[in-house]
């Protein structure tokens, strides 16, 4: 049986996280199946790194929560050409 969604939401899968998450139609802003919000400011914030969440950094938000008000990318992925992505893409 599959579970009941809201029409209000729209789903998709983060292969990164291994989890589902709910993106509101409303807000924009971004829920993860265990429970983690992220914000529209968060995740442009995210985002202007050009790099993808870690489940390290996800775990730490879950963990401590708080807010991400900007992320430096890794020294590894900053030599890397970026190519245009859709926000979600962070996830």
């Amino acid at each position: 049986m599959e579970k009941k969604r809201n029409p209000n939401f729209i789903y998709v899968h983060s292969d990164t996280l291994k989890m589902e998450l709910a993106v509101s139609k409303k807000s924009g802003d971004v829920f993860s199946a265990d429970g983690v919000k992220y914000t529209t400011a968060e995740v442009a914030a995210l985002a202007s790194s050009g790099a993808h969440i870690t489940l390290a950094e996800h775990k730490v938000k879950k963990l401590f929560g708080g807010e991400i008000v900007s992320r430096e990318r890794p020294e590894a992925e900053k030599h890397e050409t970026l190519q245009t992505q859709s926000e979600l893409d962070i996830f």
